[in-house]
């Protein structure tokens, strides 16, 4: 039996994923301008929700599979945060 835990975990994953996109096809309509963090955001929770489907599935993948997909969606996560570092500080210096 699967744990909880891992339908809320891939639930909120694919929500998150959801919203990034829609949220960075708002902005970019109504901005003009692209906001790659959402991207690198909704990129990173893919890699969540995917490998929490696949555990929730019991879909026979190797460990180290899951190991590097999550790590990686990690990285993309913190990715995510840094270039919202960046284009906040590209704000106030400019201005």
């Amino acid at each position: 039996m699967v744990p909880l835990v891992n339908y809320v975990n891939a639930a909120f994953a694919w929500i998150i994923v959801v919203l990034s996109i829609a949220a960075y096809l708002y902005l970019l309509k109504r901005t003009g301008e692209k906001m790659p963090f959402l991207i690198a955001l909704a990129l990173g929770f893919l890699g969540f929700a995917v490998s929490h489907t696949l555990t929730i599935l019991g879909v026979a993948v190797a460990e180290i599979f899951l190991t590097v997909l999550r790590v990686a969606a990690y990285i993309l996560v913190i990715v995510s945060v840094l270039l919202v570092f960046g284009k906040t500080r590209r704000k106030v210096v400019s201005n």
